[in-house]
């Protein structure tokens, strides 16, 4: 099973039951109301947390995986979003 956070924190609910179906356990509503809150706003805030010598040296090293994960489509990928 492959688990997006930015999916995971846009609709928990949906995304928590799909895991716990996936492993075979039932919740109950106390289960859900006992999560943390998952903050959609909290999606590519990373983007303005670091400084631009940080970012590029992220880049360097996140880009080879999120081409392979998909979340970019080409080296430039910060572009893109």
């Amino acid at each position: 099973m492959t688990i997006r956070y930015e999916d995971l924190i846009t609709d928990p609910t949906t995304k928590i039951n799909e895991i716990l179906d996936f492993i075979g356990v039932k919740s109950s509503g106390d289960f859900m109301a006992s999560l943390p809150e998952l903050k959609a706003g909290n999606y590519n805030k990373w983007k303005f947390e670091f400084t631009d010598s940080q970012l590029k040296e992220i880049y360097s090293i996140l880009t080879p995986l999120l081409l392979e994960l998909g979340y970019a489509k080409s080296e430039k990928w910060l572009n893109q979003n």
